[in-house]
């Protein structure tokens, strides 16, 4: 009997809410996820690498006509042996950028293959370093870098200089060695924000130009005071920029999605799989303190006095710190005000990142008031760093011209405090863009900014940074509005890969918002098609796919606004997120989202959804399975009123949302 009463109820939540259609143990993994594997096992540090600069056919890149052909601005072919020139090399060549490396993780967790994606986390993030002893050279000079948090006494986190942060355990009961002798390990750090870009190794040979340079020696050329030991000239790291999306990605967003694609979905209050402690010793969660939850959740909190520190007047937060410029932006001339630059982007990253941890806490904790130190914090401090983020995003951070009648809108790149920077030349930033749509959702930006504001951005995108014109098969980094709006954008030959995996996915939900309407419909289902056949095709037909199975950064070697090159060379980010795409895994949604993909009826050439083996949602399985319900749930109906002689029951369905 209560079996019978149930019945309707179960096989809707079977439904609903049963686990991700994650692929098969039985399944082929990709050649894309071979060459992620392979992208860890570097030898060095239990980090995977951000690009791959030997090419399939065992070239370096750095000696091919794409590299050394390249012009500047100017016409002229640059120098190879400056700093700027060396730390590109070096940061392609060593590098992993730690937003690349959480989608890495998502895509490996995605294949069953998060066990590599753990290893990262806990002997990368955790302990905070990247080696501290080095095989090769003297004992105990240091292999990688022993501290990857900007916690020196030059950065200052709002009105906080770093060294005051409040202090934090490292999470997974992690250590450091004392840098004293017969001193007990160091158990604690500062809570500030991890560099963006990593090293295996602090001293590091150049691909190209090898283990010194002129450009490093002390005190001429390099006149860094702090480096007055470099007296020959060794080349070592010095990349030490940050952001807030880079945090919130790398401590938030991965390792989250990780822990719930590990534990089969069910990250919710009835998991029976997620514990505590270590994996040397398991502990029950009690989801009460700093030892009670999820080593992944511990890496979250950890950056929580930087975060506190950064958030604006404004609501939203700080790009980055104070203290050391960002290395190379646009002629090699810093921002001067760039501690008070808020980036839209790292907002719309931060706004999905809050409201996945929000969530999993909701989840667990009943009782705010039995949470206890940087749990009880971050419970009561989330709802309103959402709400205050959410307010931001949606106020005043549009920009709107024309050109004929025709009107443009994109999201601006950021602010100085209240003060947008003018939407010209390298503001108008593609990934800001596409990211908002991802992040946000385009209900909820037509609801702060109008009806269609979605679709009108992506129009802008498409004009400006697309290529290929009626036959669309990407998106370049960026487009130039010149004065009075005339022209398109200096990089419509340029294809960023990863750019373009994203704009497939931001079409395929807006394609879903705008069900009701078909021209948009049809439009947004038509470009996402395009782009998805041009860019998952070989290398040699014009797509991304090299021979390695990798997914190249781009299809040319162009300088970007950061003042950075984007390179025709294998890349973990656009690699990661050809996996995330053929899932429809969007990382900005706990558990990648719901995206379907509705016939719009009636149509005028109704294109069918892509289905098969990786969709998400496919609309005519759904559609059957509620009929499904439907009947089982009469029939269970009609048993238990023949048994019980009459009576009611009241159903409640709970409809899942792909919007954060």
């Amino acid at each position: 009997d209560t079996m019978i009463r149930s019945l309707p109820l179960i096989v809707l939540l079977v439904l609903v809410f049963g686990e991700d259609d994650f692929p098969s143990p039985s399944a082929t993994p990709p050649q894309s996820l071979d060459w992620l594997m392979k992208q860890f096992t570097n030898g060095r540090a239990a980090m995977p690498r951000s690009w791959k600069d030997i090419l399939p056919s065992g070239e370096s890149f750095w000696d091919t006509p794409a590299y050394r052909n390249v012009r500047n601005a100017m016409g002229k072919k640059i120098p190879l042996d400056t700093r700027q020139a060396i730390a590109e090399r070096n940061m392609h060549h060593w590098g992993t950028r730690l937003e690349d490396a959480a989608v890495w993780q998502i895509a490996l967790s995605i294949w069953d293959e998060g066990r590599h994606a753990e290893m990262y986390e806990r002997n990368v993030l955790y302990t905070d370093a990247t080696g501290s002893a080095n095989p090769d050279s003297t004992p105990g000079e240091p292999a990688g870098l022993t501290s990857l948090r900007l916690v020196a006494k030059n950065f200052q986190y709002g009105k906080i200089l770093a060294p005051d942060l409040a202090m934090v355990s490292f999470p997974g009961n992690s250590t450091k060695p004392a840098k004293a002798k017969h001193q007990p390990p160091i158990r604690q750090v500062q809570g500030g924000y991890f560099q963006r870009t990593i090293t295996p190794r602090y001293f590091v040979v150049d691909p190209l130009l090898g283990a010194t340079a002129m450009a490093y020696q002390t005190p001429w050329p390099n006149t860094e005071g702090d480096v007055s030991w470099d007296t020959s000239g060794v080349i070592f790291w010095d990349m030490w920029e940050t952001s807030t999306g880079t945090n919130v990605y790398a401590t938030i967003i991965g390792p989250l999605q990780r822990l719930y694609i590990e534990n089969g979905g069910k990250i919710g209050n009835s998991s029976k799989t997620l514990t505590c402690g270590t994996i040397w010793n398991v502990q029950p969660c009690t989801w009460t303190s700093w030892n009670g939850v999820p080593n992944a959740i511990q890496l979250a909190l950890s950056i929580w006095p930087a975060l506190e520190a950064l958030q604006s007047p404004t609501g939203g937060w700080y790009t980055t710190p104070n203290g050391d410029p960002p290395f190379n932006l646009p002629q090699n001339t810093p921002d001067p005000n760039y501690a008070q630059l808020l980036l839209f982007q790292d907002n719309a990253v931060a706004y999905a990142g809050f409201s996945m941890l929000n969530a999993v806490l909701k989840m667990h904790i009943g009782t705010p008031s039995m949470a206890t130190g940087w749990v009880a914090k971050a419970i009561n401090e989330l709802p309103k760093w959402i709400n205050g983020t959410k307010t931001w995003l949606t106020k005043g951070k549009v920009a709107t011209w024309k050109t004929g009648t025709q009107q443009w809108k994109a999201f601006y790149y950021g602010m100085h405090d209240t003060a947008p920077i003018p939407m010209n030349g390298a503001a108008f930033d593609v990934a800001t863009q596409l990211t908002a749509i991802l992040a946000m959702g385009p209900a909820s930006i037509d609801k702060a900014y109008g009806s269609g504001t979605s679709y009108t951005i992506w129009q802008t995108v498409k004009h400006f940074a697309g290529v290929g014109g009626s036959n669309l098969v990407g998106v370049g980094i960026g487009g130039m509005m010149p004065t009075g709006g005339k022209g398109v954008a200096p990089n419509n030959k340029l294809v960023a890969t990863q750019n373009t995996l994203m704009a497939i996915m931001a079409c395929q939900m807006m394609a879903m918002k705008y069900s009701s309407n078909p021209t948009k419909h049809n439009s947004l289902t038509t470009d996402y098609k395009q782009m998805q056949a041009a860019i998952s095709s070989p290398t040699t037909q014009g797509g991304a796919v090299m021979a390695d199975g990798s997914y190249r950064d781009a299809n040319m070697r162009q300088q970007m606004a950061s003042g950075w090159y984007i390179n025709p060379v294998g890349a973990t980010g656009a690699t990661s997120w050809s996996i995330l795409g053929k899932q429809l895994y969007n990382p900005f949604i706990l558990g990648g989202g719901k995206i379907s993909l509705p016939v719009v009826s009636p149509p005028p050439n109704p294109t069918p959804p892509p289905g098969g083996k990786g969709s998400k949602v496919v609309p005519i399985v759904v559609g059957v399975s509620i009929a499904v319900v439907v009947v089982l749930g009469l029939v269970a109906a009609f048993v238990v009123r023949r048994q019980q002689g009459g009576g009611s029951e009241k159903a409640s369905l709970i409809n899942k949302q792909g919007n954060v």
